[in-house]
């Protein structure tokens, strides 16, 4: 455990490397922040010591610069003033500053403060340790399964790709979920689907309604197939238990447990709320404008209702986004044949007036005139670019 020291006094400087010599720490001294910064800079730093009143550079901005530094580990430290706590002090504490040790300070006060550094650093080198662990192990196994289901089934692959993206832009705008839970539900999204790959790929063509008795079987049990594979990993335990339960349904009428409500895990909700919603847009065909009715149909029965707003921003962003790659708002006057339509028109009382997709003809154009003349249609229209 390396200790940098830095206090401009060098009499308080030996005193506090004199307190801190018997507990085995390897130490640095420094008589400025400017010195400390640049020992800092040159090797590892476990904790900083540092006074507050010093020339030039105080305790309390040395403290922040080393927050900010983005050096490879995190470096705990303590300020140390004869100072009454002010809004400096209180606004820097627990941010760029994590302890704080009053003047005078007895030798028993530093030692204790500093041991209790030294179990926050060792904690946090150890989370430094598993995410490298991830990164070498963790990651490279989710994107291997991922591509053995995309080998077993390319749209079966894309799915899950677009499940996996559209559940953590959901999930970054529920404040139930924290950004920690971030990497686990989109390996959960990536590999909800693995259980496939045990069952026969001719099934994926096929409705439920279109099995036989032993197929609608092992259809059914490709949940738990899927948990199977990823319990083979312990570190993938977490995600099995998500896929698991990627068919359960809110009514509690889903699989492979009947899990019902609050018994089904949030980020499970999402998985499967999102899985329905790609499904409505990539398999079903339906317009992006349509979608939020479809949805409402799945609500209360499928999934979690308090996900519909979720997934209707959700879907807002995509409208938006495809607009801007694929389509081009115009007005009524610069309608033109040959033009297909890339949204639905509607009558303002929500009545269909002509589909998406219809290439436009001159006939067309003056029925849509007549309606745009008594005010049943709004004026802006969306077409394919040309």
């Amino acid at each position: 455990m390396k200790i940098l020291i830095v206090d401009n006094n060098s009499r308080a400087l030996n005193t506090y490397e004199e307190t801190l010599s018997n507990s085995k720490y390897d130490l640095l001294l420094a008589q400025s922040s400017a010195a400390a910064l640049k020992l800092i800079q040159s090797e590892p730093v476990d904790i900083v010591i540092t006074a507050w009143d010093m020339p030039k550079m105080d305790g309390i901005e040395l403290c922040r610069r080393v927050y900010q530094g983005g050096f490879k580990t995190n470096i705990y430290t303590i300020l140390i003033s004869d100072q009454e706590t002010n809004n400096d002090l209180i606004q820097s504490l627990g941010t760029v500053v994590n302890d704080y040790i009053r003047k005078p300070v007895s030798p028993i006060d530093l030692t204790i403060r500093v041991a209790i550094g030294a179990r926050v650093a060792r904690l946090e080198h150890q989370i430094d340790r598993d995410r490298e662990t991830l990164k070498k192990e963790y990651y490279p196994t989710v994107r291997m399964l991922s591509h053995l289901v995309n080998v077993y089934n390319e749209d079966l692959g894309d799915h899950s790709r677009r499940v996996a993206e559209a559940s953590v832009r959901l999930a970054q705008r529920h404040p139930g979920i924290s950004a920690d839970a971030y990497p686990t539900i989109r390996a959960a999204g990536l590999l909800h689907d693995i259980g496939m790959v045990c069952v026969p790929a001719s099934l994926l063509a096929k409705k439920r309604t279109e099995m036989t008795a032993r197929e609608r079987v092992l259809y059914l049990s490709h949940p738990i197939q899927g948990e199977s594979i990823l319990n083979e990993n312990e570190k993938l335990r977490p995600i099995a238990a998500l896929v698991r339960m990627h068919h359960e349904q809110y009514n509690g009428k889903g699989f492979p447990d009947a899990l019902a409500g609050n018994q089904i895990p949030l980020l499970a909700k999402i998985i499967a709320a999102v899985s329905t919603y790609d499904n409505l847009v990539h398999r079903g065909k339906y317009p992006l404008e349509d979608i939020p009715t479809h949805l409402q149909r799945f609500m209360g029965y499928q999934l979690d209702p308090g996900l519909y707003a979720y997934l209707v921003q959700l879907n807002l962003d995509n409208m938006v986004a495809d607009a801007r790659k694929k389509y081009q708002e115009i007005r009524f006057e610069d309608l033109a044949e040959g033009m297909v339509l890339a949204r639905n028109i509607r009558l303002k009382g929500g009545a269909m007036a002509m589909p998406f997709q219809t290439k436009i003809t001159a006939a067309m154009i003056d029925k849509l005139s007549q309606y745009n003349e008594r005010g049943y249609i709004p004026n802006k229209f969306y077409v394919y670019k040309w």
